[in-house]
């Protein structure tokens, strides 16, 4: 899995995911929200996944897949996870 170096990493293939996951020197958790339009309902969402406890050795991430939204999902939730501090990375991928 490939954690990023900043808080915010925007990929549009699934292909550099893929090749981090063959090193299995760095194993973890991705938690993946799929959305279509999903604005209204993120911030609640996001708010609970950032909340959570995760052991601190344990590398987690959170992928929005932003299907084709008009609403602004993807800003929605890059402000709504950005406002809890959360440790793990969260990705779009449109």
């Amino acid at each position: 899995m490939t954690f990023g170096n900043g808080p915010d990493v925007r990929e549009d293939t699934a292909e550099a995911s893929l090749a981090s996951y063959r090193d299995s020197s760095r194993r973890g958790v991705s938690l993946v929200i799929c959305s279509h339009n999903g604005a209204s309902r993120l911030s609640a969402v996001l708010t609970h996944v950032a909340l959570q406890r995760v052991p601190q050795d344990l590398p987690w991430e959170v992928i929005l897949v932003d299907n084709a939204s008009t609403d602004g999902t993807g800003t929605v939730a890059r402000t709504a996870w950005f406002a809890h501090d959360s440790p793990a990375p969260l990705r779009v991928v449109y």
